[in-house]
């Protein structure tokens, strides 16, 4: 079996397995970018039963997870795995899309934290153009993959502001106007000499 882009939590069961069981002969479950947390064997936290092969993954959300599981990072791929953490997700709620999701909260330790060249298989899927929601959610959004089902999506910075337009008349010369204005104003002071040199 092979687990990407996905986010387990919150399932219950009186046995064992509540996020993953895998525990049959010769299976081993392989996880990558995704979310195995907050599962419940009774009153036990109880993520994986059986064999898994994880990286770029969160499994298990505190100290207190007892996780009955073998969990085992491949050499065919290396990466990122964070055990007993808080994921810092949101209860299941419409985030928009196609179907309710676990969207990431601000500061979570998933943002940006998968890898989006993890196959670990030769039947790995590659990365989607969206997130579990759909179109219009990107896959990859801000500076990495997050890990999970769900991508917090970033908007664009801002574009830079335009420059200032350069003053009328360019390279520092004088606009019409103000020639003419000045010109007036010389005429007008010549006038007023000739005519008062004119009645001395």
């Amino acid at each position: 079996m092979n687990i990407q882009f996905s986010t387990i939590v919150d399932n219950f069961t009186p046995g064992d397995g509540a996020g993953i069981y895998a525990n049959l002969p010769n299976t081993i479950v392989q996880v990558t970018n995704s979310i195995v947390a907050g599962n419940l064997s009774g009153r036990v936290r109880n993520e994986i039963t059986g064999d898994v092969v994880a990286s770029y993954s969160l499994i298990g959300d505190g100290p207190d997870d007892a996780d009955i599981a073998r969990i085992t990072e491949d050499s065919q791929f290396s990466g990122t795995l964070i055990f007993n953490t808080d994921p810092m997700i949101g209860g299941l709620a419409d985030s928009g899309g196609n179907s309710r999701t676990h969207a990431l909260l601000s500061g979570s330790p998933l943002i940006d934290a998968g890898n989006e060249n993890a196959a670990p298989r030769e039947d790995s899927l590659p990365v989607p153009q969206s997130d579990q929601r759909g179109t219009g959610f990107a896959r990859i959004s801000g500076s990495g993959l997050d890990i999970g089902a769900f991508e917090l999506q970033v908007a664009p910075p801002a574009p830079a502001p335009a420059p200032a337009p350069a003053p009328a008349g360019g390279g520092g010369a004088l606009a019409p106007w103000i020639l003419l204005l000045l010109a007036r104003l010389v005429w007008s002071r010549q006038r007023k000499i000739s005519h008062g040199q004119r009645f001395q």
